[in-house]
């Protein structure tokens, strides 16, 4: 079905967001910059997602304005 289709896909830009965070676009809109076409919600709930996996750790690096950064743990490394 479409719904599926779209959830695959998502899953398979895994591997986009591990590698941005690996060459150093770690932060939320570094991220969001460098895919076309997607939302920040979408990006939000993966990253989310994949933090929850054990891929990814986040931190907030600042509060005003809120800076989120991401980073590699083992588990993602091993993916990229």
């Amino acid at each position: 079905s479409h719904t599926q289709y779209i959830w695959l896909s998502l899953k398979a830009m895994d591997v986009t967001y591990i590698k941005n965070i690996k060459d150093g676009d770690s932060t939320f809109n570094g991220i969001k910059r460098t895919l076309s076409g997607i939302s920040a919600k979408i990006l939000s709930e993966r990253l989310n997602e994949l933090q929850e996996e054990g891929y990814v750790t986040r931190t907030i690096v600042s509060e005003k304005p809120i800076k989120i950064q991401y980073s590699l743990t083992k588990k993602g490394i091993s993916l990229g």
